[in-house]
């Protein structure tokens, strides 16, 4: 058995969540822990930092399709030839969303190799199974990423399965 295949049994990470004065927390309806930060950053946790256990198993891959093969390769051939984030825009038309810029600063370009990024685009209309992100940068280079969609039925189901039963 791999260690990743170990599950928790230490449960350091549940009494720390237990702890309203550690950044811990547990969300009941998904069955995941995460480190809360900022305003609303959460960052799910998967292993015990204390004994390299696997955490509890999420529901969230639930609440999102699973991108198809088919349509990632239809869009990825359909932009192949793209030097930049207006090309894509120019071929595919206009996304259903854009986002500004997320500026880092000097120190974190230099220490993590981050760049600006000068836009986000989304498109949601594209495909059944998946949404199409892509992220322009200082440099004009750009990143193409695929999300699976939002199931709204699953969601429902997943709330429906935390609810306490009446007796």
């Amino acid at each position: 058995m791999k260690i990743t295949e170990r599950k928790c049994k230490c449960h350091a990470i549940s009494m720390l969540a237990d702890d309203p004065n550690v950044p811990i927390q547990y969300n009941h309806k998904l069955n995941e822990y995460y480190l809360a930060f900022g305003d609303n950053g959460q960052a799910p946790l998967y292993y015990c930092f204390s004994c390299g256990g696997r955490l509890t198993k999420s529901k969230r891959g639930q609440l999102f399709t699973k991108p198809s093969v088919r349509e990632k390769t239809k869009i990825t051939e359909k932009i192949k030839e793209a030097r930049n984030i207006d090309d894509i825009v120019a071929i595919l038309g206009e996304p259903d969303e854009r986002h500004g810029e997320v500026l880092h600063s000097m120190e974190q370009k230099k220490k993590y190799g981050m760049k600006n990024v000068r836009q986000t685009l989304r498109y949601t209309s594209l495909a059944k199974t998946l949404n199409l992100l892509l992220q322009g940068y200082e440099d004009n280079s750009f990143a193409v990423m695929f999300e699976g969609k939002f199931k709204p039925d699953a969601a429902s189901r997943i709330e429906k399965e935390c609810k306490p039963k009446e007796s």
